[in-house]
C-alpha cells in the first residue's frame, strides 16, 4: 500500500478511501490511484500504478460502444424489437392466416323489368334502351307528336333510324295503353 494511501482517508460512500493528497485507494479491486497534486515523485507513481495490470481488475464499463451510451443502446434495442413485433403482425395480417374464404352468392344480372307506354314514354324513357341515345329518343318524341299517336308497337318502326334490329330488341319491353289507342280504332261496346 502506498503511503499517500494511508488508514488515515475517509471513506467515500462507493468503498473508496481518499486521503488529504487526493489518492483514493478501492478495497475491492486492490488499485491505488494517485492524483498528481502531492508532488512529482507521485505523479510517476500513479503512471506506473495505472500501467500495472492486476488479475481481477476490470476496465471501466462506461465508453460508448457502436457510439451508443449503454441507455442509449437498450432504448434502440427497445424500439427495434418493438418494430419487429409490429412488423410480423402485418405480416400475419396480409397472409390471412387464420381466415377462412367465404363464398357469396351472386345474382344473375338483371334484365330491363318494365314496359315502357309508345304514346306517353318522354325520350329519357326511350334514351334508356340500348343502342338509342337522346338524339334518336328526341326524334322519336317529336315523330310521334306532329304525326299523333302510334296506333300499334310496330309502328314504331315509322321513325328514321329504327331498324328491324334495333325494333326486335325493343319490341319485348314496348307497350301501348289502350284507353290511349288512337281514335281511328273501333271502340266495341
Amino acid at each position: 500500500m502506498n503511503s499517500c494511501c494511508s488508514l488515515k482517508a475517509a471513506f467515500s460512500r462507493r468503498g473508496i478511501f481518499k486521503d488529504r493528497c487526493g489518492s483514493e485507494y478501492n478495497p475491492n479491486v486492490g488499485i491505488c490511484r494517485v492524483i498528481p497534486t502531492c508532488s512529482p515523485v507521485l505523479s510517476d507513481l500513479y503512471t506506473a500504478m495505472s500501467t500495472a495490470s492486476t488479475p481481477n481488475a476490470r476496465p471501466p464499463d462506461d465508453r460508448p460502444r457502436f457510439w451508443l451510451r449503454r441507455g442509449d443502446q437498450i432504448f434502440v434495442g427497445t424500439l427495434l424489437a418493438a418494430g419487429l413485433v409490429l412488423v410480423c403482425v402485418h405480416w400475419l395480417r396480409l397472409s390471412e392466416w387464420g381466415r377462412q374464404p367465404v363464398e357469396v352468392d351472386r345474382l344473375p344480372p338483371g334484365q330491363y323489368q318494365y314496359m315502357v307506354d309508345i304514346n306517353s314514354a318522354t325520350w329519357v324513357e326511350w334514351a334508356q334502351f340500348e343502342g338509342i341515345g337522346e338524339t334518336l329518343a328526341r326524334r322519336i318524341v317529336a315523330d310521334r307528336e306532329s304525326r299523333g299517336p302510334f296506333a300499334s308497337v310496330e309502328d314504331v318502326r315509322r321513325v328514321k333510324g329504327i331498324g328491324p334490329k334495333k325494333f326486335a330488341e325493343m319490341q319485348p319491353y314496348l307497350t301501348i295503353e289502350p284507353a290511349q289507342a288512337t281514335a281511328s280504332s273501333p271502340v266495341t261496346p
